[in-house]
């Protein structure tokens, strides 16, 4: 262990030393204790009719976030600190939130169970619901499309279906090795949580459940169903997700269904969201991505393609051309968008 992270963990237990003289630190084995600190930075360039107001331009610093997770044998912490669309010429264009917010904070416990690992964590932190679920960070595009709540102008805001984040209770219990989209040997997984919701619904009120797999029959086959249930204005309404994606070699190929009732879309009947996304893996080094959603009630679509080079193991370009389109107020809203992108 480096004189670093002896003298850190020293100076985080000291004080509990002093507040409880009966405290014996000589009996903590400090190579069980980690502390893992993770973080990003993106800087996005964009030019297009999508950045009016800022004479058809933007520069910032999209987003931005520190993440401290200390460690010890099946317990875990995890606090995320984060900031939206930093130096923006134009912060009000695009939703900006340029004030430094505990995006996620969260205490976990994992133990061995029936052949499986059962998960239990608490505090705010994503309820990763979907497909291909994020968090706070967001997806691996330049602009949030459709599928992540975000309609940039041409037809308003559709559902965050994918990126949601809520104060909760959350256990997963899952089996096999599989980790990542596709695992070495195939896993399953199953997903119970309940949350926060609006005024003055309980946590009973606003829950998920959801089923994963990967890697099925060591097919690289990977997908999910999943049922949320959130309460509005004290009417339970609902969200479903069920999709599906192969990889093939270097591409990846994935459609998902998301249905998803008209107290929570907003809409005048309920919405229905398809997504379809493609990614050749041209190299270890150079990937591009294809990708479409459209919704039914919104008559919105999201088009974007893009292009990712990893220059080097934290640093990565990433360009991209991004379409959001309206048959509603026939808006069609576009951009060109370099990112410069640096994680840890």
């Amino acid at each position: 262990m480096n004189k670093f992270r002896v003298a850190l963990i020293s100076a985080l237990l000291v004080p509990a030393g002093v507040m409880a003289a009966d405290v014996d630190l000589s009996a903590v084995d400090l190579n069980d204790v980690k502390l893992n600190v993770s973080g990003f930075m993106w800087a996005d360039v964009g030019f297009g009719d999508r950045y009016d107001g800022s004479d058809d331009d933007q520069v910032s610093i999209k987003k931005t976030a520190l993440s401290i997770a200390p460690e010890y044998k099946n317990t875990r912490a995890e606090l995320t600190l984060g900031v939206d669309n930093l130096l923006s010429d134009d912060p009000g264009s695009n939703g900006a939130d340029d004030d430094i917010n505990a995006v996620e904070a969260f205490i976990g416990i994992n133990w061995d169970l029936a052949g499986g690992k059962f998960d239990l964590t608490v505090g705010k932190q994503p309820l990763l619901f979907g497909l291909k679920p994020n968090g706070w960070v967001g997806d691996h595009s330049v602009n949030q499309g459709l599928e992540y709540g975000s309609g940039n102008g041409a037809g308003g805001p559709g559902v965050n279906v994918s990126g949601q984040v809520q104060t909760g209770a959350i256990a997963d219990w899952s089996f096999g090795g599989g980790s990542g989209v596709v695992g070495p040997d195939g896993s399953w997984s199953v997903r119970f949580g309940m949350f926060d919701g609006d005024g003055d619904s309980s946590l009973t009120d606003n829950w998920l459940l959801q089923a994963r797999v990967e890697d099925f029959l060591g097919l690289a086959v990977y997908g999910n169903a999943g049922y949320q249930q959130i309460d509005v204005g004290g009417s339970s309404d609902n969200i479903i997700s069920v999709g599906a994606g192969w990889i093939i070699n270097q591409f990846d190929l994935s459609l998902e269904y998301q249905g998803i009732d008209r107290g929570i879309a907003g809409t005048a009947d309920d919405e229905t969201q398809i997504i379809a996304e493609a990614m050749w893996n041209f190299n270890e080094t150079m990937s591009f991505y294809l990708d479409f959603a459209t919704s039914d009630e919104r008559s919105f679509d999201t088009t974007r393609l893009g292009a990712l080079w990893n220059y080097n193991e934290h640093f990565y370009f990433q360009l991209e051309y991004a379409n959001d389109s309206s048959d509603i107020n026939a808006e069609d809203v576009n951009s060109i968008d370099l990112r410069l992108a640096f994680d840890f």
